[in-house]
């Protein structure tokens, strides 16, 4: 029978147990160094036991910390348009919706700004002659007008030598009383024009029109325009132009005005500007000047004005021979 080892006596020291550790893999007790005798041949190797059991998987570790972002790589080159698709038919329209109901009327809004007076209007077709209105009462006499310019006074003829006086006859016997002898003419000639229409006069002189012919006599005719009157035999001549100025809508506060002037033969009838007068809006001016007309001369008015809304409407031109 195999003799065991013996148990030792004393239990080994803790350098003793790390030697018998290492060598027998197991208990210190079958260490050589207890084992009285000679030390026997080394065994041979037992088989390699079986592969132990898996362990458990570990527990997860930590998400470890994002990395920084990398750098933006460069752009693409662009790629080419595709071709454009044709148009589609335009569809049908659709039909027309319901007329909505009609809201209530909005609140008036303000009146605007008057605007510009408009063109003066033509003339309208003068209408019959309204009844005479009674007399309205007279007015205040207005302001004695300028006295005309005084003319050249004529060059006085020669007196001739006095005769010496006779003597003084006896009264003789007074005779019948002789026939009446007939009326002679008080006035030697007289005409006139009258006009009625609106007119709107330019900055230069423009004839006066007038369309209606008043009283003429024999020697007094009308013009072929109509509007001078011309005398038939020579002689000194009374001629009056009055002329009223029509109210404009919007009178200018620097009063605009009428220029107007007696004319002979078409130019001024004494040559310069001694016969003009001036009109005021609103109002009517008359003018009178007697002249040296010879047979033939025609005798009208010319007028103007700055004011380009100011126009006239009444007026008239009469003559009357004062003497041969």
């Amino acid at each position: 029978m195999e003799s065991r080892s013996k148990r030792p006596s004393q239990k080994p020291t803790s350098k003793l147990k790390r030697i018998c550790k290492t060598s027998c893999k197991t208990s210190y007790y079958c260490c050589p160094v207890y084992i009285k005798g000679k030390r026997g041949r080394r065994g041979a190797t037992g088989p390699t036991g079986p592969t132990g059991a898996t362990g458990a998987t570990g527990l997860k570790g930590p998400t470890g910390a994002t990395g920084p972002t990398g750098a933006m790589g460069l752009p693409g080159a662009l790629g080419a348009t595709g071709v454009t698709g044709p148009t589609g038919a335009m569809g049908l329209p659709g039909a027309l919706g319901a007329t909505g109901v009609t809201g209530p009327t909005g609140a008036t809004g303000p009146t605007g700004a008057m605007g510009l007076p408009g063109a003066l209007g033509a003339t309208g077709v003068t209408g019959p002659t309204g009844a005479t209105g009674p007399t309205g009462v007279m007015g205040l006499p207005g302001a004695l007008g300028a006295t005309g310019v005084t003319g050249p006074t004529g060059a006085t003829g020669p007196t001739g030598a006095m005769g010496l006086p006779g003597a003084l006859g006896a009264t003789g016997v007074t005779g019948p009383t002789g026939a009446t002898g007939p009326t002679g003419d008080v006035v030697l000639a007289y005409g006139s024009l009258r006009g009625v229409s609106v007119e709107t006069p330019g900055s230069t002189f423009t004839s006066v029109p007038f369309s209606i012919v008043g009283p003429l006599s024999p020697t007094i005719t009308v013009s072929a325009t109509g509007n001078e009157l011309v005398v038939g035999e020579s002689g000194i001549y009374q001629i009056t132009i009055s002329i009223n100025a029509e109210a404009t809508t919007d009178p200018d506060p620097d009063e605009p005005y009428l220029d107007a002037i007696i004319t002979n033969n078409g130019a001024p009838i004494f040559g310069d500007t001694t016969t003009f007068f001036k009109i005021a809006n609103r109002s009517s001016s008359s003018f009178v000047v007697q002249a040296t007309l010879a047979a033939g001369d025609t005798i009208g008015a010319s007028i103007s004005t700055d004011f380009p809304v100011l126009g006239y409407m009444n007026r008239s031109l009469t003559i009357v021979q004062l003497s041969h």
